[in-house]
């Protein structure tokens, strides 16, 4: 086992060295005129996805205007307008209601039981709930030693 975390640590160090020269190749590559003229294209790329971003908002934003005035459903050619069936309502009224007609449509909130569970160890059972240790191996970061 000695010889894999040798294995391990050589790995990672490897893997830092490789990452140190990438971000020194991507450093040098950007000086290059393909690498600038590569960088001056994502600018624009980034530019043009912001207009695209505004202009179609504004398109939205008019056709929704043209459906409240006149109840235009296609205001203008590739343009249209879904009305979409939603709902407001108050949570806590909602799962009275739910406790009350339907109690199966009440999900259980799993990571909040479980921080309930464990807060509470010791002090109360919670029947349904098995606790049990586990034990999990961890391997320090820094192998340098290993190396060595």
């Amino acid at each position: 086992m000695k010889e894999k975390l040798k294995e391990l640590a050589q790995a990672r160090w490897a893997l830092g060295e490789l990452r140190a020269l990438e971000m020194s190749r991507q450093e040098n590559m950007e000086q290059t005129p393909e690498g600038m003229a590569y960088l001056e294209t994502k600018c624009k790329i980034k530019e043009l996805e912001q207009d695209i971003e505004v202009i179609d908002a504004d398109i939205r934003s008019w056709s929704l205007v043209q459906y409240h005035l006149y109840n235009e459903r296609n205001p203008i050619d590739h343009v249209k307008i879904k009305v979409m069936r939603k709902m407001i309502f108050d949570e806590d009224e909602a799962k009275s209601w739910c406790l009350e007609h339907n109690p199966v449509m009440l999900k259980l909130d799993t990571p909040k039981f479980k921080r309930f569970v464990r807060a509470v160890d010791g002090i109360q059972d919670v029947d349904c709930v098995e606790l049990y240790n586990e034990p999990i191996a961890t391997i320090a970061r820094d192998l340098s030693d290993v190396l060595e």
